[in-house]
């Protein structure tokens, strides 16, 4: 069996419950089901080559008890990789010499991963979407294939060692079905200056001024042999360094106790009067007299003033982030997204599935503690009010309860050894449980007044090894039970505990705790505990230093936790950076300014003057745009590009490449496979029935019109080559440069596919505008006029009179859009007219007959000529 030269789509929509759903599945149906052993396979002889893959989910690939088969040469995409990229740098006017960051945000989407069969009766967890899958073959061969970013680049061997199979591509080997994660959505980004005899950047971003001038930067990846390109960026070159006014330092700190700066210059301490501060938004702090008061943590440029000459510094304003958190003395076992916990109150939902603290079984959510630490154990009393007590319900298990728990030796509740006071469905007013290793005893008040009281406080009250517990309603007191607790020990704690979830109200409400050394009678004078507190945040970093990486290339640690946003500033110099890693042009001595973010929150600023060295290796291979180059070899760039950007050693060079599709350099001659953009974006659908302030991947327009053609207008994004539309019901293709189409639309639902072709000819943005015309058409005929006389629609034959023919009839439709056509028969010796209507969908609706009365004289006339000349001509042959 050969595979060669198709192309898959694997798409997410309609899998179904099966197993397996790859794109190629050798599945050998055997007897038992069982798979012979890996040298007597069941299928045999199979080359798959030269095949195009585009996976939204599953395998490629999963072959089980073949032999002598071979994946090679095949290249497998994602269906839709989504891919976006946005650069950003902090500076866009630049000195000769000066480096900047070009950060890229990017984002993507990877092959997905079924973690559950839909609806199906197989009990697995899934495809795990691995490219490639064997079990029991033999001689199976992999190579030349390639992959793309975002996929989860493994192959399963089952049942299998290395000398039943052959890989020559970069895949990893699993023995195993495992939950691992696809590769990232985005891999190699490049980075291109338009003019790098102006700027040049390299392969992580870092832009270098050369020589004055304009050029424009910008980011772009290759996938699936299709280039997407970020933003760009209009890099302005000056011929010197920005900083004018030679600041000993260009990075400043501000904050509610430091809120003016230290300005020294040319290593001299300048006096607030020496200078001014302005700053045009205001989004962090306000400036007067340049005096700040700080809004919020953050970066800001601000301009500074001296002697009438102004430039730019930067200015980190910190703030302390107060953020809350669960109070000390609470900790929750078992967690679930429903618990939430505020100054006042505590609140969860029940969980039934099984869960409760009964017998031995233990299975509970939301388990929260109150610690006892601070108070004497053998003396204190503590109370807790809870609202939304469950409802009397005979064979239902709803329960709440505040209990003292026997706590093991790592700090969790010892579910088998308590003693609780609250309420349950099941019992007949408030109830009490005491549980002894395992083994438990539920009382009850007996009281049915109790049972439709939702709101209540229970007390437990511990004097040496007793325990009394009570039950306060509106301030009335009343003792439930008392019970010798010797057998929790002395390590307890408090807890709030409830499950099941049968009655309409199942969140369990806690409030106004409190805990007091002695008796119940103290709780009068006792405060009530808030169960969160305020606190300042602050990064969990002890140390934090740079650490060398390689070459010129160091990191930031301490800071794992966090965002960063790093400035390394050099004798008024400034680089930013994105993330843990950045990268300085010489050994030398430089202030490290890091900003630790988290969600979007500053939590800082730190920073660290440092020796930073390395060994400097001089790199003499030959570098085109980034690449590593050799004879002959072709490398990708934007069919717009006009000039390479060249490095070897410490030279840096331009060349013009205008019209070029090779090069010669250095001796090399280097191809160019030149990438037309793949941008093309619709901006807006606007027709001749409705417009549309917002584009989805559905349009729909309902209308009831008359009209059988609509007008579509299509706006697209100016690197837009043309507009595809499509009828793919019909089979019919249309295409506009300037996106105008004028298309019949039917009775029913019309859909078109509209898309936007990029330069590279290929669609990049995509949506369906589907029609639903649900018009009304009428049956029959309007009017039937012979000359300028009218004719009754009914009529059974219509007299001409001897002065009218068929072309003095005229004949209108009932609906606006039908079509009259009519021919005549003879029928019986008579000439029939026969009427029909065509509607607009083509389907004929109406048939009239009608009998003529027309050209008596001129038939009489007719007839004996014919007849004569027939004996006449019979005559002549005599």
């Amino acid at each position: 069996m050969t595979i060669r030269n198709n192309t898959f789509n694997v798409r997410t929509k309609g899998r179904t419950w099966w197993k397996y759903a790859p794109a190629i599945y050798f599945y050998p149906v055997t007897k038992g089901a069982n798979l012979p052993d890996t040298n007597n396979p069941v299928h045999k002889n199979i080359l798959i080559e030269n095949n195009t893959f585009f996976m939204d989910v599953d395998s490629v690939l999963r072959a089980e008890s073949v032999d002598n088969l071979k994946f090679i040469n095949n290249k497998i995409y994602r269906f839709n990789p989504n891919i976006s990229l946005k650069a950003n740098i902090s500076e866009t006017e630049m000195g000769v010499n000066q480096t900047l960051k070009l950060n890229v945000e990017k984002s993507g989407d990877v092959i997905k991963v079924l973690e559950s069969l839909p609806g199906g009766p197989e009990n697995n967890e899934g495809s795990q979407s691995n490219v490639l899958e064997f079990k029991k073959s033999n001689n199976v061969v992999i190579e030349g294939n390639q992959y793309d970013d975002g996929l989860k680049k493994n192959i399963l061997i089952e049942g299998m060692t290395e000398n039943n199979y052959s890989l020559k591509d970069d895949l990893k080997v699993l023995n195993s079905r495992q939950k691992l994660s696809p590769d990232e959505a985005v891999g190699k980004i490049n980075y291109v200056s338009t003019n790098p005899d102006v700027a040049q950047i390299d392969a992580d971003g870092m832009v270098t001024a050369i020589s004055k001038g304009k050029t424009d930067i910008y980011a772009y990846y290759i996938c699936n042999g299709r280039i997407i390109k970020s933003n760009i960026k209009t890099i302005n070159v000056a011929d010197k360094k920005s900083n004018k006014l030679g600041l000993d330092k260009y990075v400043y700190y501000v904050g509610e106790e430091k809120p003016y700066l230290v300005v020294f210059k040319d290593d001299e301490w300048l006096k607030q009067s020496q200078f001014t501060l302005s700053v045009e938004e205001n989004e962090y702090f306000d400036i007067k007299d340049n005096k700040f008061t700080v809004k919020k943590a953050g970066m800001q440029k601000v301009k500074i003033t001296i002697d009438g000459v102004t430039e730019d510094i930067y200015v980190i304003s910190y703030k302390p982030v107060e953020e809350i958190k669960n109070a000390d003395f609470i900790n929750v076992e078992n967690p679930t997204n429903t618990l939430k916990i505020t100054e006042d109150q505590i609140a969860f939902q029940r969980r039934g599935n099984g869960e409760d603290l009964w017998g031995g079984t233990n299975k509970l959510s939301n388990l929260v503690k109150l610690s006892l630490d601070g108070v004497n154990k053998d003396n204190f009393t503590a109370s807790i009010r809870f609202s939304d007590l469950p409802l009397r319900m005979q064979g239902n298990w709803d329960s709440v309860y505040f209990s003292l728990m026997k706590l093991k030796d790592d700090g969790t509740a010892d579910k088998d050894n308590y003693l609780s006071v609250g309420k349950r469905a099941h019992g007949n007013g408030f109830g009490v449980v005491v549980e002894r290793n395992g083994n438990g005893n539920e009382l009850a008040t007996e009281k049915s007044e109790e049972n439709s009281i939702r709101d209540a406080k229970f007390i437990i009250e511990k004097q040496g090894k007793i325990v009394k517990l009570y039950s306060d309603v509106n301030g009335e007191i009343n003792l439930i039970h008392e019970q010798d607790v010797s057998y929790l020990g002395d390590k307890i704690t408090l807890a709030i505990v409830g499950w099941n979830a049968d009655q309409a109200d199942t969140i369990v409400k806690a409030s106004e705790f409190m805990l007091v050394e002695g008796n119940k009678d103290n709780l009068k004078n006792g405060e009530i505990h808030k169960f969160t507190e305020k606190y300042i945040s602050k990064p969990n970093v002890d140390t934090f230093e740079p650490v060398h990486v390689e070459n010129n290339k160091f990191k930031i640690v301490g800071f794992e936790d966090y965002d960063l946003k790093l400035i390394i500033e050099k004798d008024g110099e400034l680089t930013f950076f994105d993330g843990q890693y950045f990268t300085i042009n010489k050994p030398d001595y430089y202030d490290i300014h890091i900003l630790p973010y988290s969600k979007d929150i500053l939590y800082g600023p730190y920073g660290v003057v440092g020796l930073l060295n390395f060994e400097h290796k001089e790199d003499t291979s030959l570098y085109v745009n980034n690449t590593i180059v050799k004879d002959g070899m072709t490398i990708d760039i934007p069919a717009d590009l006009e000039k390479l950007q060249i490095k070897q050693g410490g030279k840096k060079d331009a060349l013009s490449i205008a019209g070029k599709d090779s090069v010669q350099i250095e001796g090399k001659t280097i191809k160019l496979n030149r990438i037309k953009s793949s941008e093309a974006k619709l901006e807006k659908i606007s027709t001749s029935l409705k417009n549309f302030s917002e584009l989805k991947d559905n349009l729909f327009i309902q209308t009831e019109t008359d009209d059988k053609e609509i007008k579509i207008n299509v706006g697209a994004s100016e690197n837009t080559q043309k507009i595809k539309l499509e009828i793919e019901d019909f089979g019919k293709v249309y295409e506009s440069e300037n996106g105008e189409f004028t298309l019949p639309i039917y009775n029913g639902v019309n859909s078109f596919k509209i898309s936007a072709i990029a330069e590279d000819g290929k669609p990049s943005d995509m949506l369906r505008l589907h029609v639903l015309r649900h018009r009304n058409i009428k049956d029959g005929l309007k009017s039937i006029k012979l000359g300028d006389e009218s004719i009754q629609i009914d009529a059974k034959n219509i007299d001409f009179k001897d002065k009218y023919s068929l072309s003095d009839l005229t004949i209108i439709p009932n609906d606006v859009n039908a079509k009259v056509d009519h021919i005549t028969r003879q029928e019986n010796g008579n000439e029939v007219l026969v009427i029909r209507v065509w509607h607009e969908n083509n389907y004929l609706q109406n048939i009239i007959n009608i009998t003529l009365l027309m050209f008596t004289i001129r038939r009489w006339l007719i007839s004996t000529i014919q007849k004569e000349r027939i004996l006449k001509y019979l005559s002549m042959k005599k």
